[in-house]
């Protein structure tokens, strides 16, 4: 894991959660069986969920298991739906695609505003908790005073474990354990008030119990002080973390002239990095590190990542044709001083060597 520099698109699964996962491989039956195996499964399940509750704070029953992240996403928006209406739903003009996909093109606002252009009228708001590409923090609390009675869901897959939490602003939260050392296909669903989500507290897909055991043994990693808005870089991994990202950053400055860290100057989760780097196609270096360091950088989203056209955050927060095509550099807690020195190295010599062809 030493040359893995792509965390945002998942990170590497925790020993300790793999152990967990392997020891209740044995629990196969489905949890809504009326019988031995579906009753082992169901408290195994019923366990995890209840873990998670108190490690968040909050109820079991205002939690519920989705598949991903992005499944998560597509059942609130799909609910949102038949609630409120296509016309009354409104998202940042960068969100997941599983969000953008559900919201009307000319229903997208700027998520670094003052939400002036969203309409009074709006009944359900999506706002992401932290970009996916630039790791920029949004406004979670101005958007809920301004829009005191809306429905706002917050997709946290990028914010647990990197920064706090948001209950308070937030009716409904998504998040996706394999970003924070757990497993993926099992997402986790947070509903500030479960009976207005019936289709979603009530769900009956059948679950498999040692994902969701995963799951909440990632969450218990993080630790309670890791997920309070206040504590979000108090843990020595955070820290370390935030620490090899302000290398890479000088590091960059000092050694690669005509870069562009995005959004530098703002909030940021700690370890998510999106550089320009001026007349380098960041799907070139991106490629050249893996094919010649065995270095895993990406240029965006995993689910949009797309080398031969920016994607919909870069084009929106990126208007120069010259800055639209980054490299996205995310770290976990698995690097060493080592590698994130080496990786360094690599960087500023494929550069300079994609510029001198």
């Amino acid at each position: 894991m030493k040359n893995y520099f792509d965390a945002a698109a998942t990170t590497p699964l925790h020993p300790e959660v793999q152990t967990v996962m392997q020891e209740n491989f044995s629990f196969f039956g489905n949890e809504n069986s009326k019988h031995r195996h579906g009753f082992a499964a169901h408290k195994k399940q019923d366990q995890a969920l209840q873990k998670i509750a108190d490690i968040l704070g909050v109820a079991k029953n205002q939690l519920a298991i989705s598949h991903s992240g992005t499944h998560g996403n597509q059942k609130v928006l799909w609910e949102a739906h038949k609630k409120f209406g296509r016309q009354n739903m409104f998202c940042s003009a960068v969100e997941h695609s599983s969000v953008l996909d559900e919201i009307l093109p000319t229903n997208r606002f700027d998520p670094l505003g003052d939400f002036a252009d969203i309409p009074t009228h709006a009944q359900f708001i999506s706002l992401m908790r932290a970009n996916a590409e630039t790791g920029t923090i949004f406004d979670t609390q101005t958007l809920r005073e301004k829009f005191p009675h809306a429905i706002i869901h917050q997709d946290a897959v990028q914010a647990v474990g990197k920064t706090g939490l948001d209950f308070e602003n937030a009716d409904i939260i998504t998040m996706a354990p394999h970003k924070f050392y757990g497993p993926k296909m099992i997402g986790l669903i947070w509903m500030k008030k479960p009976q207005q989500w019936k289709s979603i507290s009530k769900d009956t897909h059948t679950k498999n119990c040692w994902l969701a055991l995963g799951m909440s043994t990632a969450f218990e990693l993080l630790g309670t002080n890791n997920l309070s808005t206040q504590n979000f870089e108090s843990t020595p991994k955070l820290a370390q973390i935030k620490h090899w990202q302000t290398q890479i950053e000088q590091h960059i400055r000092q050694t690669i002239p005509d870069s562009k860290i995005r959004h530098a100057d703002l909030p940021r989760v700690p370890g998510i990095i999106n550089v320009s780097f001026k007349n380098i196609r960041g799907g070139q270096l991106a490629q050249m590190l893996s094919d010649q360091e065995q270095i895993c950088v990406s240029t965006g989203s995993a689910c949009t990542n797309d080398i031969l056209q920016p994607t919909t955050t870069i084009q929106f927060f990126e208007k120069n044709p010259d800055w639209q095509f980054p490299l996205r550099i995310s770290l976990h807690s698995f690097l060493t001083d080592e590698s994130v020195q080496n990786f360094c190295e690599a960087l500023t010599h494929y550069c300079q060597t994609i510029r001198q062809q």
